[in-house]
């Protein structure tokens, strides 16, 4: 489903992702600046919730290992070895995560505010512009689910 929008359109677009509950990956291409150029990012729905937003889907074992380098650098090499040896699903993002919680290398509320503060970023830079935005609702592999 691919929807052109104008200068403040995409929240309502938004809102009927939600109204919907809709699931899948909401790729936006706005037009910024004086020179119109694109600006790509993606929002990962699930169940008429923004997930996720950012400029690429993250692969699983970026996004963990981002996260663990931001929150305990110190820990990060040795706990990412160990959850790299025991995780049974290589394109799972929850399975390694919930191993670094139970290792106390993550706290599920650091990684919830990461999610959010970086889902508030990619927002606030396509919000206030005109665009386009395609819905792929095929299932992701973004499996994050914040317990």
């Amino acid at each position: 489903m691919q929807h052109r929008y104008q200068v403040g359109g995409l929240h309502a677009l938004l809102e009927q992702l939600f109204e919907s509950r809709a699931s899948g990956v909401l790729y936006v291409s706005a037009q910024v600046g004086a020179a119109q150029n694109p600006r790509d990012l993606v929002l990962i729905w699930r169940d008429g919730e923004i997930v996720y937003g950012g400029v690429t889907v993250p692969d699983a074992q970026s996004f963990v290992k981002t996260l663990a380098k931001k929150f305990k650098p110190e820990w990060a090499d040795s706990a990412l070895g160990f959850t790299a040896k025991k995780v049974t699903n290589r394109n799972s993002i929850q399975e390694p995560l919930s191993m670094l919680v139970k290792l106390r290398v993550l706290e599920w509320q650091q990684v919830k505010d990461y999610v959010r503060e970086h889902t508030i970023w990619t927002l606030e830079q396509v919000l206030a512009h005109a665009g386009q935005a395609t819905l792929e609702s095929q299932t992701t592999s973004f499996d994050l689910c914040c317990e």
